[in-house]
């Protein structure tokens, strides 16, 4: 995801951009920090406490999802 700040988000650090003006919750925000997503600021890594400038370009990579969701498996009786 990719964003381009505008004025109202001027000084602000990025965790607080990301959960006011973006809605991501704090799991999100922890899950980009802690399990492999990264944030970019012009093209630059760094962290959410980082500010942000008018004209800034963030870009959010999100971390792999841990698993693919295979369902459940039910035994079936079959009566006659």
């Amino acid at each position: 995801m990719e964003w381009i700040i505008e004025d109202s988000a001027n000084g602000k650090r990025i965790v607080d951009y990301l959960r006011e003006e973006k809605s991501f919750s704090r799991r999100i925000v922890k899950a980009i920090k802690f399990d492999g997503g990264e944030i970019f600021v012009n093209g630059c890594q760094c962290t959410v406490g980082d500010r942000l400038t008018v004209g800034d370009t963030l870009s959010i990579t999100f971390p792999p999802e841990e698993g693919e969701f295979k369902g459940f498996t039910y035994p079936i009786e079959h009566r006659i």
